[in-house]
């Protein structure tokens, strides 16, 4: 696996990521700016807190690919994003990637 999308760095979705050795990881900057302080996130901080090279900041939205954007959707917690993916054939889909 190239790239990782991590959503936010909480346990359950972030608690694997140390298992990509050579993955990408792109998140949202004033997540992990946030992240880096906050102690929600220190338990699993080994899974998310990757070397800075291999980590991609972005700000706001972002086009990562054609058909493949990340759209900052705070609320959750400050810095979330979520994945908008459009298909040929099924039309956009939205992976908003967190629970209430």
């Amino acid at each position: 696996m190239d790239t990782v999308i991590s959503t936010h760095y909480d346990g359950d979705h972030a608690g694997r990521h140390a298992a990509f050795t050579k993955a990408q990881y792109v998140v949202q900057r004033a997540h992990h700016l946030d992240a880096a302080t906050n102690p929600r996130y220190a338990d699993i901080r080994a899974q998310w807190d990757q070397p800075i090279e291999r980590i991609r900041l972005v700000d706001g939205d972002t086009e990562l690919l054609p058909g493949l954007e990340l759209i900052e959707t705070s609320g959750h917690v400050p810095g979330h994003q979520s994945v908008l993916v459009r298909l040929p054939k099924s039309g956009a889909i939205l992976l908003s990637v967190n629970r209430v």
